[in-house]
């Protein structure tokens, strides 16, 4: 398990290295409100829930050394696709964070700036937000687990 800033987070488990497999993975449901409230606990310290990935190459190796081939070729894809990594737990979270970051969706309600003061936001874009609450949203936390020791079966029990 290994702690994040939001602007790591991103640099390593954007959509280009993340892949979403909807044989187990649920649709993306969280709306506006949900995803405000998630920020809000962000700048506030307060989400503490991981996030859980599957490394790709590792997962690959283990099925490799239990001779599971249809594991290794599935591994084997989704690398070839250039993802890394594949979502098991924090889609709605991990996009909600994203969009925010790529100023797709506005932010609205109080948040916790990087001097300790509150703000009440409404309807404001993450590249509008005053400096110092932008820098305690690019350094607030969370937490990620990597699963490396999974064959593909393993993935939706996890």
């Amino acid at each position: 398990m290994a702690i994040y800033t939001l602007k790591r987070f991103i640099a390593n488990f954007n959509n280009k290295k993340v892949y979403y497999d909807r044989a187990f993975q649920r649709r993306e449901a969280w709306d506006h409100e949900n995803i405000n409230n998630h920020m809000s606990s962000l700048s506030k310290g307060w989400a503490l829930t991981p996030i859980v990935v599957a490394a790709a190459t590792q997962c690959k190796e283990h099925s490799a050394l239990l001779g599971n081939s249809a594991c290794v070729d599935y591994f084997s894809d989704v690398l070839s696709q250039g993802f890394e990594f594949i979502s098991l737990d924090g889609q709605n979270r991990t996009q909600g964070i994203l969009k925010v970051f790529d100023n797709q969706v506005t932010l609205s309600g109080e948040f916790l700036d990087a001097d300790g003061q509150l703000h009440d936001i409404e309807n404001t874009f993450y590249k509008d937000l005053p400096q110092r609450l932008q820098d305690k949203l690019a350094d607030s936390v969370l937490t990620v687990e990597v699963v490396e020791n999974a064959t593909r079966g393993n993935l939706s029990v996890i």
